[in-house]
């Protein structure tokens, strides 16, 4: 196939059984463009082995499948080529690639891009023991969800954002004194992208959502690019092409973002607080759980302002994950949930948060506030816990402590 985006799907009316090497295998050629494989059938209807490979630089391997080398657009461009889709459909449709006999350039892509997890759901019904969102009478329905495993990365984020403060980024590093301790967050494409506020998240999965063909689940005035919304900000120069979110308060903003619950928004969000602390306990809702994200050991699952080495933020996934395989939920950075701040937590709140924010009063000034969850390397062990929801913050500020994770409804 040599021109263009080309969409082959594959149907879900039979299934070809994996075969032997060599066989029942399926080869996509590619020149330019994406090739987007589609398909309705499950890990139970398997559709056999698939092969990507590009028309040059490929190798092909002694039992007879041809796997990615390079591809045409060169690993650099590795975001806007086909091995991409090859890792994200592995994700959506549960077809087998054959990873064991990949070059090491090729495994290294695919692990970097399928780092997710399937989050089965789950109606949470009533009080659980020390959570102050699933409380006494009420009901929250928790989708199905892919799960980024880890804290959306600075590598990630840049792809389709900036950080907007140039004095704070890129420069190696960014240090803040706390009383007597100086913390510093690392410069780096496996570290948490940090300095990102509430606005930006939005608009980083909206526009990732739209790259992947993935329909968004956030508009503002009935339209989902955020290129085209009141206030955005767009890059210049280095970072033309690129957008963040206002730099101040934005009332339009707060007041008109729709978040889209139906089940055809199948783009990338932040989970609802609900949802986030579902994923933190692991899926358990039988009982009070693990303390933290994990474990009842603080030190095997967090970094915090208790231990980070030199006061300095961590890579991720550098600590035991959870019960789902996630990592990082306690500690490193905190993340940015949907929900805005509604004060305590009823039986009557809706699934999505409180349905209009409760000011929070600071130095005499009020503001309106969004959740964060999962405690921060500038923050005590306390503060990691699965259930503590003590802090807040501002929509626009792009604070130091904080990031975000990614999840998406399950196909």
């Amino acid at each position: 196939y040599n021109g263009g985006n080309k969409t082959i799907d594959m149907g879900g009316a039979a299934s070809i059984p994996p075969g032997p090497s060599g066989k029942n295998d399926i080869y996509l050629f590619t020149t330019t463009g994406v090739i987007n494989i589609t398909s309705t059938l499950t890990a139970t209807a398997p559709v056999g082995l698939i092969s990507i490979k590009s028309s040059t630089a490929a190798t092909t391997l002694a039992t007879g499948r041809t796997v990615i080398k390079t591809d045409t657009l060169g690993a650099t461009n590795y975001n806007n080529s086909i091995a991409k889709f090859a890792a994200k459909q592995y994700l959506k449709n549960q077809v087998t690639f054959v990873t064991e006999e990949t070059t090491a350039g090729y495994s290294t892509m695919l692990k970097t891009d399928a780092e997710y997890v399937l989050a089965t759901g789950a109606t949470v019904s009533g009080a659980i023991s020390g959570s102050a969102v699933f409380v006494a009478g009420r009901s929250v329905v928790i989708p199905s969800m892919v799960v980024s495993d880890h804290e959306l990365t600075q590598k990630e984020y840049q792809q389709y954002c900036y950080y907007s403060s140039s004095t704070k980024y890129p420069g190696g590093s960014y240090s803040w004194t706390v009383g007597v301790n100086t913390y510093k967050t690392l410069a780096g494409d496996n570290y948490p992208a940090f300095l990102v506020s509430w606005y930006d998240a939005i608009v980083y999965c909206n526009l990732r959502s739209m790259a992947e063909g993935l329909n968004p689940v956030y508009s503002l005035g009935g339209v989902t690019d955020p290129s085209k919304w009141s206030g955005i900000v767009k890059g210049t120069g280095t970072n033309a092409g690129k957008y963040c979110g206002p730099a101040g308060n934005n009332t339009t903003w707060d007041s008109s973002i729709v978040f889209d619950r139906s089940s055809s928004a199948n783009g990338w969000r932040m989970p609802t607080e609900a949802e986030w602390e579902y994923l933190a306990r692991g899926g358990n809702t039988t009982s009070a759980g693990y303390t933290y994200s994990g474990s009842n050991s603080w030190t095997s699952v967090a970094w915090t302002s208790d231990n980070i080495t030199s006061k300095q933020a961590s890579e991720v996934k550098k600590k035991t994950a959870n019960g789902l395989s996630i990592y990082d939920m306690s500690g490193n950075v905190f993340e940015y949930v949907w929900d805005w701040y509604g004060g305590t937590i009823t039986s009557s709140t809706p699934a999505t948060g409180a349905a209009t924010p409760t000011p929070v009063d600071i130095s005499g000034v009020s503001y309106n506030r969004r959740m964060v969850r999962g405690g921060g390397m500038g923050y005590s062990y306390q503060y990691a816990t699965v259930s503590d929801r003590r802090v807040n913050n501002n929509p626009q500020d792009r604070w130091e402590n904080s990031g975000v994770r990614v999840v998406r409804n399950a196909p």
